[in-house]
């Protein structure tokens, strides 16, 4: 898997960690949104990681083909993100094929997302791939994560106690939510992810312990 790999980062100009930590080491990689990240804001017109196979006018539309142009067809790509909130770094596939892969990178939580809230238009729906959160925008563990996961890359080991979710659907009612602790109510019990992730238009998702067949 090795020989087919393409690292992503900087599809929202807004997460620089995983950009600087793969120059830093001469990592090559795919810069996704190139003038988003020379304002330093997350998009130009539209968010880019919701644009892929979008048909209209928008920078990122266009960024889109390009991105992809540079990903060949049949390569797997682990696309690097920042967060805004605090929350446990964590992988995110697409495809229940993706999920073993998914629980070699070195992160303890692995989010499946049945329930897809780009409706199909992030970059893994269009490549076979992971998207990894490794921490807030700005830290320095941040950094550091993103490298132990190229790293990692190289041997393809799973972690111990990965634990998978997958998600269900988005969470609609303001509470007191803390990432990956279950939260339970009067009405029913969820896993939240990206809870406080403002850039959406949800408060976060629901998930649920993932109860499929993992090779």
């Amino acid at each position: 898997m090795k020989n087919n790999l393409v690292f992503v980062a900087g599809l929202h100009g807004n997460e620089p960690v995983p950009v600087m930590a793969l120059c830093a080491k001469n990592i090559p990689f795919v810069l996704g949104n190139p003038l988003a990240a020379k304002l330093g804001v997350r998009y130009v017109d539209h968010d880019l990681n919701a644009s892929f196979g979008v048909k209209n006018n928008t920078y990122e539309s266009h960024q889109s083909k390009n991105v992809l142009k540079n990903i060949p067809q049949h390569s797997i790509v682990i696309d690097f993100h920042t967060m805004p909130v605090d929350s446990p770094s964590f992988a995110i596939v697409v495809d229940e094929d993706m999920i073993d892969y998914a629980q070699t990178l070195g992160v303890r939580h692995v989010v499946y997302m049945k329930y897809n809230p780009k409706n199909g238009h992030a970059l893994i729906n269009h490549r076979k791939g992971v998207s990894v959160e490794t921490g807030m925008h700005g830290l320095y563990a941040s950094y550091l994560k993103t490298l132990e996961i190229v790293k990692r890359t190289t041997y393809c080991r799973k972690t111990r106690g990965v634990q998978v979710y997958e998600v269900y659907g988005a969470i609609s009612k303001k509470a007191n939510y803390t990432n990956f602790a279950l939260f339970s109510d009067d009405e029913e019990s969820f896993y939240p992810v990206l809870a406080g992730e403002r850039t959406y238009d949800f408060l976060g998702l629901k998930a649920r312990i993932y109860k499929g067949e993992i090779q």
